[in-house]
């Protein structure tokens, strides 16, 4: 345990230098802000019956880091695992683990000298929320889950699911769009309701102090995080359980949901999933998603109502159908749909914005959730909204609380790591792994690693040239930047309305990388068809790169491509 805190203090202040711009925040009054992560791993054969390997996984940031450092899964430091079967014999499993997590990082309040420092340094952290998927809510706060609470939502008193239909006066629906409408709980209101409930135990009967936690959508558990009245001043349950968008988007959310309604609805006009599926396999991706499978809309994939899909997956099949509705006109037949799926993926194009980006745009979230609620019941029915329909309004309410937008893609990313790491481990598997990974982590940081850098050239197809007597790097591979990994031949739309497709990449020193390429005129005045024909060799810096684009060929030498809505509904510059 001593190597392991030694490791994560090394590493704390290898962070600190590496980020100079946080070091203001860690010596401020505020400090940093640390977010924890929660979630189960199963390294290994993830069908084992027993799950005996399988371990719940801690993670944390500060998210004050910049975007890059958020959106890599290399930069999140592995606090600590646990085996699940282990968690499971503890009352309160993983609330009741949390309290001790919350306490190992209760000194960072007043701040803590960074040791092995050559000049002293005050570390000052405070809590940030909780990252998590809605089960690991669950878990944190012991309470019910959405399926077996009348009040199913910890922020919104008098929302309420009411399977018989009786609802009582003042209670509003999942239906409700108009978010104002909610009355929202505090941080007081909340703990009292609580602790009333647990004070009922022994007092009344066991029958209905089950049926006070059907009506509040807590559990009975005094070993539980809500329970420690000794970490109510630094613990908000209303603004940190940070929902994320991840799971409540396109992780068997709200856009599996709307892309299985519109092919359905599209199949009473005679267009069938095999026309869809054929223009899907037309479709060009930006390299660094890979090819497009036509079993992303296979016919099993659709179950009653929704698609059935990995949250990767639909964050790309979205805008694929949103091209496909635009190109054969499907607003004809299907006013409706059609405009409540163009509205989905603009909000799904703002939420893959940087973390830092997102929450300059909240206002024009709140505006696009409204009328993408509204206009799916006029679509389809208020029947088949989701409870995460109603989730996304908190979505957003903590993306404004935090100042940042996060989401479970890094995160989830981060488990293969883990994955790796303890695959040919079988004796003491968290110790071992938490070692292994703490350990690769400070040798990324201490040789100075490309992932920590905001950008840099791939290795592959490299060469240093020289133009005028100056040295530039020239990459036909590949570069990262702040849209993930471009690749030569990918078409990137420019925050100017330019249009590029990629030829080489060049960069002098440590600045701005620059792309070569070709800039494609538009065809008959149509900003998303362009020429591959008509263009004009140009450069651009990378950091006026709007997005990497998806594309398909209608006729030879043309392109029509998918413009990322956030390009045409945000400010230039």
């Amino acid at each position: 345990m001593r190597s392991e805190c030694h490791l994560a203090a090394s590493t704390l202040k290898l962070i600190l230098k590496r980020f100079p711009e946080c070091t203001v925040s860690a010596a401020g009054d505020r400090g940093l802000r640390y977010v924890l992560y929660e979630d189960a791993v199963v390294p290994g054969n993830p069908f084992r019956p027993d799950k005996a390997r399988k371990v719940e996984a801690f993670y944390w940031i500060f998210v004050d880091f910049p975007d890059f450092v958020l959106q890599r899964s290399a930069c999140w430091p592995v606090l600590t695992l646990i085996r699940s079967k282990i968690i499971a014999q503890i009352p309160g499993g993983v609330s009741h683990v949390t309290r001790f997590l919350l306490n190992m990082f209760r000194p960072f309040s007043d701040g803590v000298v960074l040791p092995s420092t050559t000049t002293p340094c005050i570390l000052r952290a405070r809590f940030g929320g909780f990252l998590a998927d809605l089960l690991g809510h669950k878990e944190l706060m012991c309470s019910k889950g959405v399926s077996s609470a009348i009040h199913p939502c910890w922020n919104c008193a008098n929302l309420a699911m009411r399977p018989n239909g009786n609802y009582r006066d003042g209670e509003l629906t999942i239906a409700c769009w108009d978010i104002d409408s909610f009355m929202k709980h505090t941080d007081e209101s909340l703990f009292d309701m609580v602790d009333r409930l647990h004070d009922s135990v022994g007092r009344v009967s066991n029958g209905r102090v089950l049926e006070l936690q059907t009506a509040t959508g807590f559990n009975v558990c005094e070993a539980g995080l809500l329970r420690d009245k000794t970490l109510r001043d630094i613990y908000s349950p209303t603004n940190h359980h940070l929902r994320d968008w991840m799971h409540t988007v396109v992780g068997d959310g709200i856009a599996n949901t709307e892309t299985g309604l519109v092919l359905h609805a599209m199949r009473a006009h005679k267009i069938s999933l095999a026309m869809v599926q054929d223009f899907l396999v037309g479709c060009k991706l930006p390299q660094m998603h890979g090819k497009v499978q036509r079993d992303w809309l296979k016919e099993s994939r659709l179950k009653g109502n929704t698609m059935s899909s990995f949250a990767g997956i639909m964050l790309t099949v979205v805008p694929i159908v949103a091209l496909f509705l635009d190109y054969f006109n499907v607003k004809e037949y299907c006013p409706a749909e059609v405009q409540s799926y163009e509205l989905l993926h603009a909000l799904t194009s703002l939420l893959r914005l940087s973390p830092s980006k997102v929450p300059a745009h909240i206002s024009k979230m709140k505006g696009l959730i409204r009328s993408h609620q509204e206009a799916f019941v006029i679509a389809y029915g208020s029947e088949m909204l989701k409870p995460k329909a109603h989730q996304m309004h908190h979505v957003v309410d903590h993306i404004e609380y935090l100042g940042k937008c996060l989401s479970c893609f890094v995160t989830e990313r981060k488990h293969r790591e883990v994955k790796k790491s303890a695959i040919n481990v079988f004796r003491h598997v968290e110790s071992t792994t938490l070692r292994d990974m703490l350990n690769s982590q400070y040798q990324y940081m201490s040789s100075g690693h490309d992932l920590f850098t905001p950008q840099f050239l791939s290795n592959t197809r490299l060469q240093d040239v020289k133009v005028g007597g100056r040295t530039f790097r020239l990459s036909k591979g590949s570069a990262v930047c702040h849209v993930g990994e471009l690749f030569a031949g990918d078409i990137v739309f420019m925050k100017t309305g330019i249009v590029m497709q990629i030829a080489a990449f060049w960069q002098e020193d440590d600045s701005d990388i620059c792309i070569e390429g070709s800039a494609l005129h538009a065809v008959a005045d149509d900003v998303s068809v362009r020429s591959l024909t008509d263009v004009t060799t140009m450069f651009q810096r990378t950091v006026d790169i709007c997005d990497a684009c998806i594309y398909f060929s209608p006729s030879p030498g043309v392109v029509k491509i998918s413009i990322p809505p956030h390009a045409l509904i945000l400010p230039t510059g």
